[in-house]
């Protein structure tokens, strides 16, 4: 995450939702813990807590899985 220099630290905290202890007025009536995970996966390849992808089923391939791991 901290590889992107064109952005300041204050600017990927603010992209992410806030951070509680640095702005007043953050509410955790705003904050999405899927939408932070789903932006920190996606925007920056980083994966705090869970590894999530979808495979193909070896025993049905018309069908897919949501596999869910941990690091």
């Amino acid at each position: 995450m901290m590889e992107r220099e064109d952005e300041s630290f204050d600017g990927v905290v603010t992209s992410l939702g806030g951070w509680p202890m640095i702005d007043a007025s953050w509410h955790d009536s705003d904050f999405d813990l899927a939408t932070l995970l789903g932006t920190l996966r996606t925007m920056y390849g980083f994966t705090p807590l869970v590894l999530m992808y979808v495979s193909v089923d070896e025993r049905n391939s018309a069908a897919h899985l949501i596999q869910v791991g941990w690091r």
